[in-house]
C-alpha cells in the first residue's frame, strides 16, 4: 500500500491526477472541486459536485473516504463537500435548457443506479417511468 501511496504522489507532482482523484472509486475531480473552492467559486464547486456525483448528499455521508488516506495535505474534503450540498438545498435540482423529450424512458429497477439514471433523465425532460 504505501508502494501505491508513493506512485500516485509521484505523479501528483508531475502534473498526472492527484492521487486523492485516483483514490476515488467513482473517479470524482477531486483536484478540480478544490480549485473551485479556493477560487471563491461555491456555485461552480457545487455543479461539479452535482454532475460528478448524482446523490452527493449521500455520497459525502456514505463515502469511507479513500482520498483522506492518500492525501498527504490532510484536507477535510467531506466538511468542503457538506457545504456546497447545503448550497445544493437552497438551489435545488439541477436543470437544463432543453425543450421537453416526446419520449417516455422506462428505468428497470430502483436501486441506487436506476434512481441515477432517472433523475438524470428528467433533468434533461424526459418523461421516466421506474
Amino acid at each position: 500500500m504505501e508502494e501505491v501511496q508513493q506512485a500516485l504522489t509521484e505523479n501528483c507532482k508531475y502534473g498526472m491526477r492527484k492521487p486523492c482523484s485516483c483514490a476515488c472509486p467513482v473517479n470524482f475531480d477531486v483536484d478540480g472541486f478544490i480549485r473551485k473552492l479556493k477560487a471563491g467559486s461555491l456555485k461552480s464547486a457545487q455543479r461539479l459536485l452535482s454532475v460528478g456525483l448524482v446523490f452527493p448528499g449521500l455520497v459525502c455521508e456514505l463515502c469511507d473516504r479513500p482520498c483522506a488516506r492518500v492525501c498527504p495535505c490532510g484536507i477535510d474534503l467531506r466538511q468542503m463537500e457538506r457545504s456546497c450540498n447545503a448550497l445544493q438545498a437552497t438551489t435545488g435540482p439541477a436543470r437544463y435548457t432543453v425543450p421537453k423529450q416526446n419520449k417516455t424512458v422506462a428505468v428497470v429497477g430502483s436501486g441506487i443506479s436506476g434512481l441515477a439514471c432517472a433523475q438524470k433523465l428528467a433533468a434533461r425532460n424526459y418523461d421516466v417511468t421506474v
